[in-house]
């Protein structure tokens, strides 16, 4: 299907007047009453358009390509530029996003059956982010065998890439206070998954677990466990191969065209297996339910199958401590101290210490539709510096000349996101205070704790800083 966009277009309010009857574009035009300007920030919605397939017959799927598009002018100015945007990206077509300048390109004009660019996810992330990303909805004939394989009552949803790359995230347990670099032998994960019968007649449908498209994201010694009512096939992972140790392949007999059901899953990770806040990445299995027409257990020439992808993190909120040294009413900072890093500074009497505290969401984003993502949720940040040995010891009068080593800098500590900052006093540092500043202990602030609001989504970084003067 392929549309065309024309800044200059003939607008009619009748499509029996458009020629030979095939409307390629639909046009919303404002009614200055209804809506007189959009405010900064505001999200107008409301926009639909139904469209109905003709001469679809074969059996191979046909995409359907769609890309909308918006014009506008700055209110109150005639002479402002036009500006205009296209779905599939995050950028106006005509504004350069690095420099905010109106660069000389015009529009797209003509998007062919197969666009250069695409919105894989359909959910506007699409590269490059500055010509507009056409979204792909895939329409087939439906079929005697077909199957769809996907997480918990989505059995249709859709990946990065397309329907054998959706997932479902969820994370192993991992220790309170587990440093960076260790290794450990993660609890059992479970998962429930659904397929659906999304032919025309009954079918046997087989799950297997399959080799990811890495073989090495996924560390030798793993055991899967695959379930369904009462039956359970138990397959272990070695060099990139699936070898079932107990049971047989589960088949779920005689499934009805359009039915669905769950099966189970059960991601047993082997010890010494590393953190995925180190890694930056999860463990996957690919999960392929099938139609197994030789009874093999994997999949054979034409036979027709589905790949949904089970991940487990041996966690995935990342916390990187930073600091630099800040002039202050000290001496020159030294070297490449005023850096923000992790290594060693040397502050002298009069200089700022800033920390800042990193923390990622590093598990996968949601790119497609259906998956099931890991957002942080109750994330505290607890910065104590009366802990000593080997701890924080910010707050403690290491050197005993009657004052504690470093000050707070009233008003230094904030959350690049939304949070709620309490301070507190004394050693231990239970008293609840205020953003208060002195030289001991029960007049300066020793702990802060930082609690943010909402969730943290996958692929989100947030900072909480704060600052100390050295006494």
């Amino acid at each position: 299907m392929s549309i065309f966009y024309l800044i200059k277009a003939l607008w009619k309010t009748d499509k029996t007047q458009v020629t030979g009857g095939v409307v390629r574009r639909v046009g919303f035009i404002n009614n200055p009453s209804s809506i007189s300007t959009v405010a900064t920030g505001t999200t107008v919605t409301g926009f639909t358009v139904q469209v109905t397939t003709t001469g679809i017959t074969a059996t191979t799927p046909t995409n359907v390509n769609n890309i909308a598009q918006v014009f506008g002018k700055t209110a109150g100015d005639p002479a402002s530029p036009l500006i205009f945007d296209d779905s599939g990206d995050q950028n106006p077509d005509n504004i350069n996003p690095t420099t905010g300048a109106f660069p000389t390109t015009a529009d797209s004009g003509y998007y062919p059956t197969t666009p250069a660019n695409t919105d894989t996810g359909n959910n506007n992330q699409g590269t490059p982010s500055v010509t507009g990303n056409v979204n792909v909805y895939t329409i087939s004939t439906a079929t005697a065998n077909s199957v769809l394989n996907g997480p918990n009552g989505a059995p249709d949803a859709t990946g990065p890439s397309g329907n054998n790359d959706d997932f479902t995230n969820k994370s192993a347990f991992v220790p309170p206070n587990t440093p960076p670099g260790s290794t450990l032998d993660p609890q059992s994960v479970g998962f429930t998954n659904t397929i659906k019968n999304n032919g025309t007649s009954p079918n046997d449908i087989t799950i297997v677990p399959t080799t990811p498209a890495t073989a090495t994201d996924l560390p030798n010694n793993t055991k899967v466990t695959v379930s369904y009512n009462n039956q359970s096939a138990i397959y272990t992972y070695n060099n990139g191969t699936f070898t079932i140790a107990a049971g047989t392949p589960i088949k779920i007999s005689g499934v009805a065209a359009g039915a669905s059901v769950n099966y189970g899953l059960e991601v047993d990770l082997p010890a010494g297996t590393q953190l995925s806040t180190d890694t930056g990445k999860g463990f996957p299995v690919p999960i392929t339910a099938l139609i197994d027409t030789n009874n093999n257990g994997v999949v054979d020439g034409a036979e027709v199958y589905n790949i949904s992808i089970d991940r487990v993190y041996t966690g995935f909120l990342k916390m990187v401590k930073m600091s630099r040294v800040i002039l202050g009413t000290g001496p020159a900072v030294q070297g490449t101290d005023g850096t923000l890093s992790i290594t060693p500074k040397n502050p002298a009497p009069g200089n700022i210490i800033e920390y800042q505290i990193q923390y990622t969401n590093i598990s996968d984003t949601q790119a497609g539709t259906g998956n099931v993502i890991l957002n942080a949720n109750k994330v505290v940040i607890t910065e104590d510096g009366t802990l000593g040995s080997g701890g924080n010891n910010w707050a403690l009068d290491n050197d005993s000349n009657t004052q504690i080593d470093t000050s707070n800098i009233v008003g230094s500590a904030k959350d690049s996101g939304a949070s709620t900052i309490q301070f507190f006093n004394g050693n231990p540092a239970t008293t609840s205070g205020i953003d208060q500043t002195g030289t001991t202990v029960n007049t300066d602030i020793t702990k802060y704790v930082d609690t943010a609001t909402g969730q943290v989504a996958p692929g989100i970084q947030r900072t909480f800083t704060f600052q100390r003067k050295v006494n």
